[in-house]
């Protein structure tokens, strides 16, 4: 019999939202500003799923950098970011699949949120862009507030099903990311979901945690969550 969960738990850049072009071109201009040199994306592979407050100073390594001038190239980095998500039209949406599923997890009653990295300007930016609220609560949503280690620490995915109030082990966590994943697999989370273009797939089902790969949401197996509410 297959087992299934109580509650599911979104990050959401490259998750919902398929924008990692956006954060790395955004990350490969402040590099060309900062240091005369592109971001090579190993480097961007590599900063998936982390904060700012690690990226940051990763990218200037040979600087000694105060907690003032992070935040303040964190913040210059993600307006350009929001800029280039605006300007690209075409793609301003939710992945395929996404409203659908979540009109049906609202109407189920069943409990979610969105775990994120992204900070406070970011998340405002997203639930104002795609109207998130018809589906998510905004104080039940976790993101970078800089009061808890980041991805690949258990802390964000832990702190998303307390707020939900539901164990890890009864939650389904969707990433995108090795960070993200490795963040819900310490949690505890009792299945992880990856979300990757197909030809990711196996490599991703080779990732210690990971259930199972999907590239949209019409892939989505609905059978794995429990319905408090059945139509």
């Amino acid at each position: 019999m297959q087992k299934t969960f109580k509650a599911i738990i979104f990050d959401f850049n490259g998750t919902l939202f398929f924008d990692s072009d956006k954060h790395d071109a955004a990350f490969d201009r402040f590099t060309l500003e900062q240091c005369g040199r592109h971001i090579t994306p190993e480097e961007m592979h590599g900063f998936y799923g982390q904060t700012n407050a690690t990226i940051i100073p990763a990218i200037l390594k040979d600087r000694e950098l105060t907690a003032e001038e992070i935040t303040a190239f964190g913040d210059y980095k993600e307006a350009l970011y929001r800029e280039l998500c605006l300007e690209d039209t075409e793609n301003l949406h939710l992945v395929s699949g996404a409203p659908e599923l979540l009109d049906w997890i609202c109407a189920s009653q069943i409990p979610h949120t969105i775990a994120s990295s992204s900070e406070l300007a970011n998340m405002a930016f997203f639930f104002k862009t795609f109207a998130l609220g018809r589906w998510f609560d905004f104080d039940a949503t976790v993101f970078d507030n800089h009061t808890f280690p980041g991805k690949p620490s258990p802390d964000i995915y832990r702190l998303a099903a307390e707020k939900l109030g539901v164990c890890p082990e009864a939650c389904i966590v969707v990433e995108d990311g090795l960070s993200g994943i490795q963040s819900a697999h310490a949690a505890g989370i009792g299945h992880i979901i990856a979300i990757a273009a197909p030809e990711r797939h196996d490599y991703f089902m080779q990732v210690p945690g990971v259930n199972a790969v999907i590239s949209n949401y019409h892939e989505f197996d609905r059978s794995l969550l429990e319905r408090p509410v059945k139509e």
